[in-house]
């Protein structure tokens, strides 16, 4: 498969290995650390010009921290120059959220889409997809 790169968030490794293997492709270089103030930073280990890229990043464990990661990654995509970044959510953070029963209250999943899409990112959704054997 030319010019599909597929990445791995930190929030499920194993299942992206999964994924990469089932497509028999390796998994990208990809270094995500925290500064000592929380920060995340990610950096980007090979080169993506031109190439198709999923991130596979679940909105499971730390989830503010996942998808702040997830956003930094799809930009960092896009700024080298990457064709089409899409996102890979398994589990969507703040779906849950998503109902308007207040006023007053943010759409929190919409809101995150959204904040997916302004990095640069692939908006394609998918739902109740199960089991990778």
């Amino acid at each position: 498969m030319p010019n599909i790169k597929i990445f791995s968030g930190s929030s499920h490794p194993d299942l992206s290995q999964k994924i990469a293997d089932r497509l028999g492709l390796e998994l990208g270089k990809v270094v995500t650390k925290k500064f000592s103030n929380q920060e995340t930073c990610v950096e980007i280990g090979e080169s993506v010009r031109g190439e198709d890229v999923y991130i596979v990043q679940s909105g499971c464990g730390e989830i503010n921290d996942n998808l702040m990661e997830l956003l930094i990654m799809i930009n960092a995509c896009k700024i080298a120059s990457a064709s089409r970044v899409t996102a890979v959510i398994p589990c969507f953070p703040y779906a849950r959220q998503d109902k308007k029963d207040k006023v007053g209250v943010r759409e929190t999943g919409l809101a995150s889409l959204a904040s997916a899409h302004r990095s640069g990112g692939q908006l394609d959704s998918r739902a109740e997809l199960h089991g990778l054997s």
